[in-house]
């Protein structure tokens, strides 16, 4: 009876009422777990992408300091020399016309 009396006293709101306000911040609460979900494998995709790119680039790179440490650190060795050679040649000649 008790029971009864405090069931009738309180006011009791439609079911629907209160799905709806529930529903309403589940929906959005979905709404932004998803966008969040989304930008995830989206932020994920890019890093792994730029991952990729990083190490094809540092692979060409490594190839191209092989390529120039082996094959053209001997013509920057004979470039040196000619110009070593110029260089001495040039300083005969001012000497030479100095003397005159």
């Amino acid at each position: 009876m008790l029971l009864f009396l405090l069931s009738q006293q309180q006011q009791v709101e439609p079911v629907s009422t209160t799905l709806v306000q529930y529903g309403a911040v589940g929906v959005l609460a979905l709404v932004g777990l998803i966008g969040v979900v989304v930008l995830w494998k989206r932020i994920s995709l890019i890093v792994d992408a730029e991952r990729a790119r990083a190490d094809r680039l540092e692979t060409e790179l490594l190839a191209l300091n092989k390529l120039i440490s082996s094959e053209l650190s001997g013509h920057l060795v004979r470039a040196t020399e000619a110009m070593r050679e110029v260089t001495d040649m040039l300083r005969h000649r001012d000497r030479d016309r100095g003397d005159r």
